[in-house]
């Protein structure tokens, strides 16, 4: 990957585990300190995101059904969610190739219409657009993970569910002052309304497409990114533009992102 061009490697904390992650880390720093060049890590936080904990096989799901999330059967990473999803509100899993509407609670889960089948597996990420959830930016997990970031001296945190100014100032308390550049993932709603706060206080943005489009319509997702990507330029701070980029030409007859 060095040979090919590769000058960050990003360690993603929503795969794996605390001993894979620091097993990368250790490793990326070994290739860097006998390779051509410096390589850079960046950690990617887990940030509150809620996945699908079962099943294991994929179960299909077709329109006009009831499923339950949170039940014996689509069991939750998060079961907080469940108390935190107003009746009414859209659902979305895997990207909002799935799409549900919550019709209130059945047996501790949430119960809900199928309005956009697919299959549901293990793993599957679960997004309520425009619905605050109570879980924090940094849980115990990111917490650990940021104490290693600063332990082996990663360049550079991309932050996941940025909300607000707080949220980066926290994650800098834990990385150190001389820590970490920290890069605050747009991906919520939140976020693109508090965008100059924000990256007054980050030290550059990620623009996350793939969850963006979950939040917003698909077809802000452009606007937004050129938004962010201009008012970093003029801040001279880096900006990355990540995930689902040009996927509607890949695989897909309609647009996506």
């Amino acid at each position: 990957m060095v040979d090919a061009g590769v000058d960050v490697v990003r360690i993603n904390c929503s795969h794996g585990t605390p001993e894979e992650h620091e097993a990368v880390a250790r490793a990326v720093r070994d290739v860097s300190d006998r390779g051509p060049r410096p390589l850079a890590l960046m950690l990617d936080t887990r940030g509150p995101e809620v996945r699908l904990a079962g099943p294991e096989e994929p179960v299909a799901v077709e329109d006009g059904e009831m499923v339950v999330l949170g039940g014996e059967a689509f069991p939750l990473t998060e079961p907080s969610l469940v108390d935190d999803v107003p009746q009414g509100a859209r659902v979305l899993l895997a990207d909002g190739a799935i799409e549900l509407r919550a019709e209130g609670k059945k047996g501790g889960g949430l119960a809900c219409r199928v309005l956009r089948g697919g299959s549901l597996v293990r793993g599957r990420k679960v997004n309520v657009p425009s619905v605050a959830l109570s879980l924090p930016v940094i849980g115990p997990e990111d917490r650990a993970s940021l104490a290693m970031a600063r332990e082996l001296e990663f360049e550079y945190v991309a932050l996941s569910f940025v909300r607000d100014p707080e949220d980066i100032r926290q994650a800098r308390s834990i990385l150190g002052s001389e820590g970490a550049w920290i890069l605050a993932k747009i991906e919520l709603a939140e976020a693109v309304t508090r965008l100059a706060s924000l990256m007054q206080e980050a030290d550059g943005a990620m623009v996350a497409r793939g969850d963006l489009a979950v939040e917003l319509d698909p077809y802000q997702v452009p606007l937004v990114q050129r938004k962010v990507v201009d008012l970093c330029n003029t801040l001279a701070k880096p900006v990355v533009v990540a995930t689902q980029m040009l996927e509607s030409m890949v695989t897909s007859g309609v647009p996506t992102r």
